[in-house]
């Protein structure tokens, strides 16, 4: 049997296959196993056979087995209409064509794509879920009937060929014809009248199946098996949907010679319910020619081509835009009607009655009102207003909850469209005055008011707009095509790396922030930008990229302020790539404000607008502004100055005009001065511009009694920096001065070079790692100070002072056997301290031998073969004996060379003095 079924499938004549097939079950199987399983439910071989067995029609549908095959056979796609699988794309009607012609827009007839899950619908008498009582029985339906009580069985009973239901020890009670609910009740009354106390219950085993014959415009019509609960959507899912050519709201069913239309509309708005539609055996479904159309475009729930009934009434515009699902907007829509004349050529019906008829093939085009005004950006709630309640800007802005905390006053922009030329251009607007009456703009159709924030007007004076002024790549934009840092991002999941105060360096942030990337092994900081879309930077980019930047004078002023290292990297506001002409229209209403303002940059004004409200739009001026030192100068050459705060507010100021407000002059100087050693007073002191030091050493109220004020250490910071860079220069010099020497032809002086260098080499590590001490040789002495008041500077801030104790010692280094320090002798010369350290090595020469005073100062001894030296040496005193410089008379720096080695000495002098107390 498997394989006479298999044989049958798989062959070439599958109707045949089929019919024996069926005939072989029939006769070796019982009735409640002739069923086979396919995915797209049971099939009743029964009837399989039958209907194989009477013959099909060479163009009549496949049946239910043969669905199931092509189903397995075709890969998955999409769905189209009635449940169908789509190979490829649909075209456009020949009517949607016709349409979408008229309208430019893209519309579909409605109610054609009606889906199933399965594509079919089950052929066999089985039923799953329970049977409503209005269900109509007929022959052959099979009842489940089980008796509780005094009778206790469970009979499985068809209605007979009489439409009769017999039951053992029943009358026989009338079932075909009947309500599924009437005949329960009847049941059930004839069966307790019967029986004592016996409970009836009645359910549906299985239904029977019914034939329908489909006609018309559907895609396979022919005659078709179903259940009895099957409906008019059901039969047409099984011919596979109807055409595009058919209609929907015309449909007939034929029974017993009566007609009865059916209007799908009514299902697909949900209007009617399918179980109004449920079909009889011997049913015909006829599907006629598609009717009279109309189409809806535009602001409705379901734009689409709708069918007219074909009753002869008139559909009112009211009745069709029901059928597109309304408008979407409440109220306030414009209405259009498109409808074909005479000579089939489109004609305008404008702003019809909610009562007019509709004509065939119109189109109804439902628009937003034109009265409209747009507001944008810093308003609580942008979007669109009506002119009926704002017919001019003052009005828009009477209500206080219009605009954002924060707004930038002296300049919005309103985007209007000229009535002579209906181009479309900005006008700038000064809201300030607007909201104090002294300018009012009256609105028009389609008008949007820009209303600009801080942030939007900052970003002029922003690295990528100033980057763009100078024909430069915007620093954001600088490395959007690094694969180096594509890399890195890919390696950080896609996030950028930015360090700033509050966050840890190479720490991740969210994505689409702008940041900076330090590659510490190049030594250099790389800028990142995630999203970096800006219509406004193109539109200025282009402009700028024709030599059109003479258009921006007062906005390219702004470039000489990015020297200082640090630059101004800001997202591009979404204001800019909505309006891109905005950009560069502001840049040509800028004017500049620098000196003591909060925020000084390049600010767009309107012609005329008061000082006072460009100043209170930037946060006002600093605390150390002067406010009767400011000056003004106009695009026109003139220029006032000495103006005070009054003077400034009373002024306007237009496009290209420069306001610079200076400091006041600071008594006090920004920093601090530290005092430490032998004073009373020891710390960190603020001091006046100009104070001097012998006013800082009565602050300290004067010296303890064991202070060496000859020893005092001052320390200045530009002394130091410039002493670093002295080293540090001095070290190049040197590097670069060896290798010409040992590749001279001189050999004298290549062998002198070769024995030095492991000395040279040292000293120039010595001068790139050393640290300056910035010791500046002063008199601490108060007293000296009183009677010389040359010798009594001014301070700065960052200045040093150390006042040591009297020392007791001479410290001796250098080329000496034992460099250490040796007890001060009154009336000791050098030769006596240079012989207490051990006395001079074999590399000494003596005759440059100095010393260094305990001030700083420095001084040659003159030590010769006759003579001990006439220079005093106090205590606190460093001598130094140097090397014989004659290894190093190849180099014409040798002076340079001592002079280094002199004054790293004193550095070490110095730093000895600080580090012993």
């Amino acid at each position: 049997m498997r394989h006479v079924f298999k044989a049958a499938v798989q062959g070439r004549h599958l109707r045949s296959g089929l019919a024996w097939v069926g005939l072989l079950v029939s006769a070796a199987m019982p009735a409640s196993a002739q069923m086979i399983e396919l995915p797209s439910g049971s099939v009743n071989l029964r009837d399989l056979q039958q209907q194989y067995s009477q013959g099909q029609p060479s163009g009549q549908v496949p049946s239910a087995l043969d669905r199931a095959r092509l189903q397995q056979q075709q890969p998955p796609g999409k769905t189209l209409p009635f449940g169908r699988e789509e190979q490829k794309q649909e075209v456009p009607s020949t009517l949607e064509a016709q349409y979408q012609r008229r309208v430019s827009q893209d519309l579909v007839q409605f109610g054609y794509d009606l889906r199933t899950a399965t594509g079919t619908t089950q052929t066999t008498g089985l039923l799953s879920g329970s049977v409503p009582d209005d269900y109509v029985l007929g022959i052959g339906d099979e009842l489940v009937i089980t008796l509780r009580g005094q009778v206790n069985n469970t009979t499985q009973v068809r209605v007979d060929r009489e439409g009769r239901v017999v039951l053992p020890n029943m009358p026989p009670v009338a079932a075909a014809g009947r309500h599924f609910g009437e005949f329960r009740d009847d049941l059930t009354a004839q069966a307790q009248a019967a029986f004592l106390q016996t409970n009836v219950y009645v359910s549906v085993g299985s239904i029977r199946s019914i034939g329908v014959l489909v006609t018309g415009e559907v895609h396979s019509p022919g005659r078709f098996t179903l259940t009895s609960l099957s409906s008019l959507v059901d039969a047409l899912l099984l011919a596979e949907g109807v055409n595009k050519t058919g209609s929907l709201r015309n449909l007939k069913i034929v029974r017993a010679g009566e007609t009865i239309p059916v209007d799908l509309y009514d299902v697909l708005l949900g209007r009617r319910s399918l179980h109004d539609l449920r079909l009889r055996d011997g049913d015909q479904i006829i599907v006629p020619g598609i009717g009279t159309t109309i189409a809806v475009a535009g602001e409705v729930v379901r734009p689409g081509i709708y069918e007219l009934r074909a009753d002869g009434g008139k559909v009112s515009l009211n009745a069709a835009l029901e059928l597109a699902g309304g408008p979407q907007r409440a109220r306030g829509n414009r209405l259009e009607i498109l409808r074909l004349d005479s000579s089939g050529r489109n004609e305008i019906i404008r702003s019809p009655a909610s009562t007019a008829a509709i004509a065939a093939g119109d189109v109804i085009f439902v628009q937003l009102p034109r009265e409209a005004i747009a507001l944008e950006g810093a308003a609580e709630l942008p979007g669109d207003r009506g002119l009926g309640q704002a017919k001019t800007l003052s009005d828009l802005l009477r209500d206080p909850y219009v605009l954002q905390s924060n707004p930038y006053l002296p300049f919005a922009v309103i985007e209007t469209e000229d009535p002579a030329n209906r181009q479309r251009r900005y006008v700038p607007v000064d809201l300030q005055r607007v909201l104090e009456g002294g300018m009012n703009i009256t609105l028009r159709e389609r008008d949007k008011i820009i209303i600009l924030t801080r942030d939007d007007v900052r970003y002029l004076g922003s690295a990528d707009v100033q980057a763009v002024l100078r024909k430069e790549s915007p620093p954001s934009l600088q490395l959007s095509i690094d694969s180096k840092m594509a890399q890195e991002r890919l390696a950080l999941g896609g996030g950028s790396l930015t360090s700033t105060p509050d966050k840890q360096e190479n720490e991740p942030v969210a994505k689409g922030l702008i940041g900076a990337y330090t590659d510490k092994s190049a030594g250099t900081t790389r800028l990142i930008e995630t999203n970096v879309a800006c219509a406004g930077l193109q539109s200025l980019a282009a402009i700028v990229s024709e030599g059109m930047q003479q258009r921006f004078p007062i906005a390219r002023r702004m470039m000489s302020y990015g020297n200082s290292g640090l630059i101004d990297v800001r997202p591009c506001p979404a204001i800019y790539d909505r309006h891109p002409d905005l950009l560069p229209y502001l840049l040509e209403y800028v004017s500049v404000l620098e000196g003591e303002v909060r925020f000084p940059g390049i600010y767009p004004v309107v012609p005329g607008t008061r000082s006072q409200t460009v100043l209170s739009a930037v946060g006002g001026l600093t605390l150390d502004a002067d406010v009767n030192a400011i000056e003004m100068s106009s695009t026109a050459g003139g220029r006032q100055t000495g103006l005070n705060v009054a003077q400034l507010n009373q002024a306007t100021i237009s496009p290209g005009d420069v306001i610079r407000v200076s400091g006041v002059i600071q008594q006090r100087e920004t920093g601090v001065v530290e005092v430490a050693g032998e004073v009373l007073r020891p710390g960190r002191y603020d001091i006046r511009r100009g104070e001097r030091l012998s006013e800082l050493l009565r602050r300290v109220d004067g010296l303890t009694p064991g202070a060496y004020s000859y020893g005092a250490v001052f320390q200045r910071e530009q002394v130091r920096v410039a002493e670093e860079e002295g080293y540090r220069r001095a070290a190049r010099e040197l590097e670069q001065a060896l290798p010409g020497v040992l590749a001279s032809g001189n050999a004298e002086n290549a062998q002198a070079a070769q024995s030095a260098l492991p000395f040279l080499q040292g000293l120039i590590s010595s001068l790139k790692s050393t640290k300056a001490v910035g010791r500046v040789v002063i008199e601490a002495d108060p007293t000296v100070l009183a009677s010389r008041p040359e010798l009594d500077f001014a301070l700065e801030p960052g200045d040093k002072l150390f006042i040591p104790k009297r020392p007791s010692h001479v410290t001796v280094t250098g080329e000496v056997l034992n460099p250490s320090s040796v007890m001060f002798t009154s009336g000791a010369s050098a030769r006596d301290y240079v012989k207490r350290a051990g006395g001079v090595t074999a590399s000494a020469e003596l005759s440059d031998a100095f010393v260094i005073y305990p001030n700083g100062e420095s001084e040659p001894l003159g030590l010769g073969r006759f003579s001990d030296g006439n220079v005093p040496i106090p205590p606190g005193s460093t001598i130094v004996v140097p090397r014989d410089p004659e290894p190093f008379s190849f180099l014409a720096t040798t002076r340079t060379v001592m002079s280094l080695i002199s004054s790293l000495a004193i550095s070490a002098a110095s730093l000895a003095v600080i580090s012993r107390n």
